[in-house]
């Protein structure tokens, strides 16, 4: 039952992958549901846990009521829309209450089950997607234009850290290299984006660097290479070849031009920076209602800028409290070298490196954060047990 639990709060979290339209905000959803859940297991909820996990408590908690504050303080958002704004991180501390209870006695081995029959849906499902061109089959799929070619990316945010999971499992399994590689190629052919390929480009540099110089290494070294030459020498379709050139293509223009990519982050970093007075750099600006309050130039995206979006809306303390609450997932990461452990790792890498996402405003990506977060601490005391570490 447990397991069916965390299977629905995920797919809720995805918004069902958009497949069909819903009138009631998911977040909204969440909350009951979770809500319900905590009166259920409420006597199953380990105090010393919550005193251990303190920091997240404290972040959630803090990101919440300064931002309600805050809201009202900069631009007069009136305190019942800022708690409709901010009622994100009331789901997040039901995630953090609720989600140990569930996954506690959850074998790894169940799990990477589960996941591998996602990835394979959401591989299919994008490249049914874009091959027919069928969009209407997903609600508010946000489908843009790059090369002369389609660019989106339906449960992107599960794609990304699937991927990261994948690459560390694929190591010691050839079904999971297979899993891997159709990640990958959806990354690369259908999203497009250089903020998610090329971070986890390098985390693969940096995995490769890391191993020793064994028979490994050159299996390795000959399956990427065999797998990259086999692009140039089959015979693919244009539809599916011609992304690939052109991102490269794409990539490697920008770096010679005036007006790059980063520049237009520089623009939109002090277009967003012009807003910010003492007390919001100290305390956060505030997350507005979007229904209500029209602020931002439309040209303008605090989506762009990644970890200063946690800084603009909670200011030094939220973002304090944000790496803080990295850094013990990194604490965690670091206690062992199984598979785990290192997406783990990995996890933080790409939070790093992407200079365009963070998972805090995503409710998938915060939801396996936390899951991720748990099961290597659970990992690490079962190995604590056993003597291991």
């Amino acid at each position: 039952m447990k397991m069916f639990f965390l299977i629905t709060i995920y797919i809720l979290s995805e918004s069902f992958f958009n497949l069909f339209s819903l009138r009631i905000e998911i977040q909204d959803i969440l909350i009951v549901f979770l809500f319900v859940l905590l009166i259920i297991y409420i006597s199953k909820i380990n105090i010393r846990e919550i005193k251990n996990d303190k920091i997240f408590y404290l972040f959630f908690l803090y990101a919440f009521f300064t931002s309600v504050v805050m809201g009202y303080l900069n631009f007069g958002q009136p305190f019942i829309y800022g708690v409709r704004a901010s009622r994100l991180f009331i789901l997040y501390l039901l995630f953090i209450l609720v989600i140990p209870v569930l996954v506690k006695y959850l074998r790894l081995t169940k799990l990477h089950l589960y996941l591998k029959i996602l990835a394979i849906f959401l591989i299919l499902l994008n490249f049914f997607i874009y091959i027919t061109g069928n969009f209407s089959l997903v609600n508010n799929l946000h489908v843009l234009t790059r090369f002369d070619d389609v660019r989106f990316m339906i449960a992107g945010t599960s794609i990304i850290y699937l991927t990261l999971y994948f690459y560390e499992t694929a190591k010691k399994n050839k079904f999971d290299l297979m899993i891997f590689i159709g990640l990958f190629l959806v990354l690369l052919i259908i999203s497009k984006t250089r903020s998610i390929i090329l971070p986890i480009v390098f985390i693969i540099f940096l995995n490769m660097l890391n191993l020793k110089v064994n028979k490994n290494l050159y299996k390795w070294l000959g399956i990427i290479g065999a797998f990259v030459l086999s692009l140039f020498i089959m015979d693919f379709e244009s539809s599916i070849l011609s992304p690939i050139t052109n991102l490269i293509d794409f990539l490697l223009e920008e770096s010679g031009k005036d007006v790059s990519n980063v520049s237009i982050r520089l623009l939109e970093l002090n277009y967003f920076w012009n807003f910010m007075d003492l007390k919001s750099i100290i305390f956060g600006y505030g997350i507005d209602n979007k229904l209500i309050v029209d602020l931002y130039y439309e040209k303008y995206y605090l989506s762009d800028l990644g970890i200063f979006k946690i800084f603009y809306y909670h200011g030094i303390i939220g973002s304090i409290l944000f790496i803080t609450i990295l850094y013990k997932l990194y604490v965690e990461s670091k206690k062992a070298n199984t598979y785990i452990h290192l997406y783990g790792k990995s996890f933080i890498i790409f939070q790093i490196l992407s200079p365009t996402l963070t998972f805090v405003y995503s409710i998938p990506g915060m939801l396996i954060f936390i899951i991720t977060y748990i099961l290597i601490k659970n990992n690490n005391q079962l190995l604590n047990t056993k003597g291991l570490i």
